[in-house]
């Protein structure tokens, strides 16, 4: 990888990283909601930026808000957000006892910690570990048959429906394989504008341990750098061997945010 984020002022990144992470969670919005035109709003105020899915407003990841910019965040600045938005996403820097004290007033309590990495595309192609390819348009019935296989439902209604939201330019679909073309394990890709966002990584069971997972990542390092763009981006669980994986290759973590979640 080419020398670590920390070139770009790190208020800046984040706030780059807020609009990549909330700019592909609206994606995912549309691209996995099960009614077609759901209303789905990617809006916000002076102080936050939001996601709003209607159709899931008790979704930590499909209704929920972050600070526009990093950093200071007065309490009163609650008051901007829509009634129905189930999380609130906090970074270090904007975490204050009044603060709390006002999320807790409003019916919010903090349940657990999202871990955020960044980085620049790699200046010399990777080389996976195992083969790796992009699937393309004419292969997104492959791309439903391994998601389904996973558990996720793709009858023939779905797949007519989402097949635009698939193995494109903007949201690319990788497989790593045996020799023998057996797949091993898939993962996603999303591209918007300056920014790429690691999506999901999936190995099947028998062949975890393998590095399935890092040749993926490198594949998808290599395929950000081949699009141009300036940062790539990924979310995982904390202390994970695919935050160990993400670091192995030259992301790093910028931040653990805090997720605060309304109440019932």
């Amino acid at each position: 990888m080419n020398s670590p984020p920390a070139a770009m002022p790190h208020a800046t990144l984040l706030d780059t990283l807020a609009a990549a992470e909330l700019a592909f969670a609206h994606f995912n919005a549309h691209r996995t909601s099960a009614a077609e035109g759901a209303a789905i709003d990617l809006g916000g105020s002076p102080h936050w930026r939001w996601l709003a899915d209607a159709s899931r407003p008790a979704s930590a990841y499909y209704s929920r808000a972050i600070a526009r910019h990093a950093g200071q965040l007065p309490a009163e600045a609650l008051a901007e957000l829509p009634t129905a938005l189930a999380a609130v996403e906090l970074r270090p820097s904007e975490f204050r006892p009044d603060l709390a004290a006002a999320l807790q007033a409003a019916g919010f309590r903090p349940e657990g910690a999202l871990c955020y990495l960044a980085g620049r595309p790699p200046s010399e192609r990777l080389l996976p570990a195992h083969p790796v390819r992009r699937l393309t348009a004419s292969e997104t019935p492959l791309c439903f048959d391994l998601l389904e296989s996973a558990g996720t439902p793709f009858p023939p209604a779905r797949r007519a429906a989402k097949q635009r939201y698939y193995c494109s330019d903007a949201f690319q679909f990788f497989i790593a394989t045996e020799p023998t073309g057996a797949v091993l394990g898939w993962s996603t890709l999303f591209l918007d504008g300056g920014t790429a966002f690691l999506g999901n990584a999936f190995t099947r069971p028998q062949a975890r341990g393998r590095g399935v997972h890092a040749a993926l990542l490198a594949a998808r390092l290599n395929a950000a750098a081949q699009a141009g763009v300036e940062r790539v981006f990924t979310d995982v669980e904390h202390g994970s061997q695919s935050q160990a994986n993400c670091e192995r290759l030259g992301l790093r973590t910028v931040t653990l945010n805090t997720l605060w979640l309304r109440q019932a």
